[in-house]
Protein backbone atom coordinates (compact mmCIF):
# COMPACT_ATOMS: atom_id res chain seq x y z
CA UNK A 1 0.00 0.00 0.00
CA UNK A 2 0.92 3.79 -0.54
CA UNK A 3 -0.08 6.91 0.53
CA UNK A 4 -0.15 9.81 -1.46
CA UNK A 5 0.66 13.30 -0.07
CA UNK A 6 -0.74 15.99 -1.96
CA UNK A 7 -1.06 19.92 -1.46
CA UNK A 8 -4.33 21.60 -1.98
CA UNK A 9 -3.05 24.49 -3.64
CA UNK A 10 -1.08 22.62 -5.76
CA UNK A 11 -4.56 21.51 -7.13
CA UNK A 12 -5.65 25.28 -7.84
CA UNK A 13 -5.46 27.41 -11.39
CA UNK A 14 -4.88 30.32 -8.83
CA UNK A 15 -3.98 31.62 -5.69
CA UNK A 16 -7.06 34.33 -4.27
CA UNK A 17 -5.98 37.73 -3.38
CA UNK A 18 -6.00 36.90 0.10
CA UNK A 19 -4.33 33.68 0.12
CA UNK A 20 -0.23 33.55 -0.02
CA UNK A 21 1.34 32.11 -3.13
CA UNK A 22 1.27 28.67 -3.97
CA UNK A 23 4.21 28.96 -6.73
CA UNK A 24 2.43 27.53 -9.19
CA UNK A 25 3.17 28.89 -12.79
CA UNK A 26 0.50 31.25 -14.36
CA UNK A 27 -0.45 32.43 -10.47
CA UNK A 28 -0.95 36.34 -10.64
CA UNK A 29 -0.04 36.56 -7.21
CA UNK A 30 3.02 38.59 -6.09
CA UNK A 31 3.27 37.15 -2.94
CA UNK A 32 6.34 34.59 -2.25
CA UNK A 33 5.29 31.05 -1.87
CA UNK A 34 5.34 29.25 1.41
CA UNK A 35 7.68 27.42 3.39
CA UNK A 36 7.08 24.02 4.85
CA UNK A 37 6.11 21.51 1.97
CA UNK A 38 8.92 20.30 -0.22
CA UNK A 39 6.98 18.10 -2.63
CA UNK A 40 5.71 14.32 -2.72
CA UNK A 41 8.04 11.92 -0.83
CA UNK A 42 7.49 8.25 -1.95
CA UNK A 43 6.41 6.04 1.30
CA UNK A 44 8.60 3.59 2.35
CA UNK A 45 7.12 0.26 1.29
CA UNK A 46 9.56 -2.29 2.43
CA UNK A 47 7.89 -5.62 3.99
CA UNK A 48 9.12 -5.92 7.75
CA UNK A 49 11.88 -8.31 8.67
CA UNK A 50 11.18 -11.67 10.16
CA UNK A 51 10.51 -11.63 13.68
CA UNK A 52 13.05 -13.07 15.74
CA UNK A 53 12.68 -17.04 17.21
CA UNK A 54 11.70 -16.95 20.92
CA UNK A 55 14.79 -19.41 21.85
CA UNK A 56 17.90 -21.22 20.16
CA UNK A 57 16.76 -23.92 17.87
CA UNK A 58 16.79 -27.33 19.59
CA UNK A 59 17.84 -30.30 17.76
CA UNK A 60 18.35 -34.13 18.11
CA UNK A 61 20.90 -35.78 16.19
CA UNK A 62 20.32 -32.99 13.22
CA UNK A 63 16.50 -33.20 13.71
CA UNK A 64 14.76 -30.14 14.52
CA UNK A 65 12.22 -29.34 17.01
CA UNK A 66 9.52 -27.06 15.57
CA UNK A 67 9.26 -23.67 17.97
CA UNK A 68 5.91 -24.37 17.83
CA UNK A 69 5.77 -27.30 19.10
CA UNK A 70 8.06 -26.30 22.46
CA UNK A 71 5.43 -23.89 23.03
CA UNK A 72 2.52 -26.10 22.75
CA UNK A 73 4.20 -28.23 25.13
CA UNK A 74 4.85 -25.69 28.04
CA UNK A 75 0.79 -25.21 28.29
CA UNK A 76 1.10 -29.43 29.94
CA UNK A 77 4.07 -27.54 32.48
CA UNK A 78 3.49 -25.42 35.03
CA UNK A 79 6.05 -23.16 36.22
CA UNK A 80 7.17 -20.11 38.40
CA UNK A 81 7.44 -18.71 34.98
CA UNK A 82 7.81 -18.52 31.14
CA UNK A 83 11.33 -19.66 31.33
CA UNK A 84 11.19 -22.89 33.52
CA UNK A 85 8.23 -24.04 31.41
CA UNK A 86 10.02 -23.73 27.72
CA UNK A 87 12.98 -25.46 29.12
CA UNK A 88 10.57 -28.41 30.96
CA UNK A 89 8.79 -28.63 27.71
CA UNK A 90 12.16 -29.14 25.54
CA UNK A 91 13.47 -31.24 27.45
CA UNK A 92 10.17 -33.17 27.45
CA UNK A 93 10.22 -33.44 23.68
CA UNK A 94 13.95 -33.81 23.65
CA UNK A 95 13.34 -37.56 25.69
CA UNK A 96 10.50 -38.51 23.07
CA UNK A 97 12.53 -37.81 20.28
CA UNK A 98 15.93 -39.86 21.76
CA UNK A 99 12.86 -43.01 22.26
CA UNK A 100 11.47 -42.33 18.78
CA UNK A 101 15.29 -42.47 17.25
CA UNK A 102 16.06 -45.63 19.57
CA UNK A 103 12.69 -47.90 18.53
CA UNK A 104 13.22 -47.19 15.04
CA UNK A 105 16.45 -47.99 15.10
CA UNK A 106 15.80 -51.22 16.72
CA UNK A 107 12.56 -51.71 14.81
CA UNK A 108 10.18 -51.48 17.68
CA UNK A 109 6.58 -51.31 16.45
CA UNK A 110 3.39 -51.64 18.51
CA UNK A 111 -0.16 -51.09 17.79
CA UNK A 112 -1.54 -48.19 19.13
CA UNK A 113 -3.52 -48.81 22.22
CA UNK A 114 -7.13 -46.99 23.22
CA UNK A 115 -7.51 -45.80 27.05
CA UNK A 116 -10.50 -46.12 28.68
CA UNK A 117 -12.22 -42.93 27.05
CA UNK A 118 -11.69 -43.92 24.14
CA UNK A 119 -8.16 -41.58 23.02
CA UNK A 120 -6.15 -43.38 20.78
CA UNK A 121 -2.49 -42.78 21.12
CA UNK A 122 -0.14 -41.95 18.34
CA UNK A 123 2.51 -44.83 16.48
CA UNK A 124 5.17 -42.63 17.97
CA UNK A 125 3.87 -43.29 21.43
CA UNK A 126 2.89 -46.73 20.77
CA UNK A 127 6.78 -47.62 20.02
CA UNK A 128 7.51 -46.00 22.78
CA UNK A 129 5.80 -48.39 24.67
CA UNK A 130 6.78 -50.97 23.36
CA UNK A 131 10.74 -49.72 23.96
CA UNK A 132 10.25 -49.28 27.52
CA UNK A 133 8.44 -52.77 27.74
CA UNK A 134 11.41 -54.40 25.80
CA UNK A 135 14.42 -52.84 27.01
CA UNK A 136 13.59 -51.81 30.60
CA UNK A 137 14.25 -54.14 33.41
CA UNK A 138 13.01 -53.13 36.83
CA UNK A 139 15.60 -54.49 39.78
CA UNK A 140 14.50 -57.51 41.65
CA UNK A 141 14.81 -56.48 45.39
CA UNK A 142 14.51 -59.03 48.26
CA UNK A 143 12.09 -59.11 51.47
CA UNK A 144 15.08 -58.49 53.22
CA UNK A 145 16.25 -55.82 51.20
CA UNK A 146 13.05 -53.82 51.46
CA UNK A 147 12.70 -54.37 54.99
CA UNK A 148 16.05 -52.36 55.70
CA UNK A 149 14.76 -49.77 52.73
CA UNK A 150 11.64 -49.17 54.86
CA UNK A 151 12.99 -49.28 58.38
CA UNK A 152 15.71 -46.41 56.75
CA UNK A 153 12.84 -44.38 55.37
CA UNK A 154 9.89 -45.00 57.85
CA UNK A 155 8.74 -40.96 57.22
CA UNK A 156 7.77 -41.60 53.34
CA UNK A 157 5.81 -44.24 54.09
CA UNK A 158 3.83 -42.38 56.77
CA UNK A 159 0.55 -40.08 56.59
CA UNK A 160 0.37 -36.92 58.70
CA UNK A 161 -1.44 -37.95 62.08
CA UNK A 162 -4.84 -38.42 61.70
CA UNK A 163 -7.41 -36.98 64.86
CA UNK A 164 -11.03 -38.31 64.98
CA UNK A 165 -12.61 -36.09 68.01
CA UNK A 166 -16.20 -34.63 69.10
CA UNK A 167 -16.64 -31.28 70.99
CA UNK A 168 -19.33 -29.27 72.39
CA UNK A 169 -18.69 -25.42 71.35
CA UNK A 170 -20.13 -23.24 74.18
CA UNK A 171 -20.25 -19.24 72.92
CA UNK A 172 -19.17 -16.78 74.82
CA UNK A 173 -21.10 -13.38 74.45
CA UNK A 174 -19.70 -10.39 73.59
CA UNK A 175 -19.55 -7.03 75.93
CA UNK A 176 -20.35 -8.93 78.79
CA UNK A 177 -17.33 -9.69 80.95
CA UNK A 178 -18.95 -12.17 83.73
CA UNK A 179 -19.50 -14.38 80.35
CA UNK A 180 -16.33 -16.02 79.94
CA UNK A 181 -16.08 -17.02 83.69
CA UNK A 182 -19.90 -18.31 83.40
CA UNK A 183 -19.41 -20.61 80.39
CA UNK A 184 -15.99 -21.66 81.53
CA UNK A 185 -18.06 -22.63 85.10
CA UNK A 186 -20.39 -24.56 82.64
CA UNK A 187 -17.58 -26.50 80.51
CA UNK A 188 -16.07 -27.94 83.90
CA UNK A 189 -19.44 -29.23 85.52
CA UNK A 190 -20.15 -30.50 81.70
CA UNK A 191 -16.63 -32.56 81.80
CA UNK A 192 -17.26 -33.57 85.44
CA UNK A 193 -20.27 -35.23 84.30
CA UNK A 194 -19.16 -36.50 80.85
CA UNK A 195 -16.07 -38.43 83.05
CA UNK A 196 -18.71 -40.34 85.10
CA UNK A 197 -21.09 -41.08 81.77
CA UNK A 198 -19.36 -40.53 78.46
CA UNK A 199 -22.27 -41.75 76.67
CA UNK A 200 -24.28 -38.59 77.18
CA UNK A 201 -21.91 -36.93 75.41
CA UNK A 202 -24.10 -36.60 71.84
CA UNK A 203 -26.99 -35.76 73.69
CA UNK A 204 -25.33 -33.16 75.63
CA UNK A 205 -23.70 -31.84 72.35
CA UNK A 206 -26.94 -31.88 70.57
CA UNK A 207 -28.38 -29.88 73.55
CA UNK A 208 -25.62 -27.15 74.34
CA UNK A 209 -23.31 -26.95 71.67
CA UNK A 210 -23.25 -24.04 69.34
CA UNK A 211 -21.63 -26.47 66.37
CA UNK A 212 -23.78 -27.17 63.16
CA UNK A 213 -21.75 -31.01 64.43
CA UNK A 214 -24.16 -31.23 67.45
CA UNK A 215 -26.58 -32.74 64.92
CA UNK A 216 -23.83 -35.38 64.81
CA UNK A 217 -23.51 -35.90 68.22
CA UNK A 218 -20.67 -33.04 67.92
CA UNK A 219 -18.32 -35.48 66.00
CA UNK A 220 -15.89 -33.50 63.67
CA UNK A 221 -14.79 -36.29 61.60
CA UNK A 222 -11.49 -36.54 60.61
CA UNK A 223 -8.83 -33.92 61.21
CA UNK A 224 -5.41 -33.29 60.58
CA UNK A 225 -2.66 -31.03 61.36
CA UNK A 226 -3.38 -27.58 59.54
CA UNK A 227 -7.12 -28.21 59.15
CA UNK A 228 -8.82 -26.77 62.53
CA UNK A 229 -7.49 -23.40 64.29
CA UNK A 230 -4.65 -23.33 65.91
CA UNK A 231 -5.90 -23.29 69.62
CA UNK A 232 -7.85 -26.30 68.84
CA UNK A 233 -5.25 -28.20 67.65
CA UNK A 234 -2.66 -27.45 70.47
CA UNK A 235 -5.44 -29.30 72.83
CA UNK A 236 -6.17 -32.25 70.75
CA UNK A 237 -2.38 -33.07 70.38
CA UNK A 238 -1.89 -33.38 74.07
CA UNK A 239 -4.73 -35.89 74.66
CA UNK A 240 -4.90 -39.45 74.63
CA UNK A 241 -6.97 -41.76 72.97
CA UNK A 242 -9.78 -41.88 74.20
CA UNK A 243 -10.04 -38.87 76.68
Amino acid sequence: MATIYQNPTLDADKCSDSEACCGTEGCGSSTAPQSGYDGYTEPDTKVPPKAQPLMREVSVNGIAIAEADILAEAQLHPAKNPGEALKAASTALVIHALLVQEANRLKVTADPEEDDEGNVECQDDANIRALIEQEAKAPQSSEEECRRYYEHNRERFCSDTIYEARHILLPVSQGDPTSEEKVRAQAQDMIAHLVKRPSDFSSMAKEFSACSSKEHGGNLGQITRGSTVSEFERVIEQMKPGE
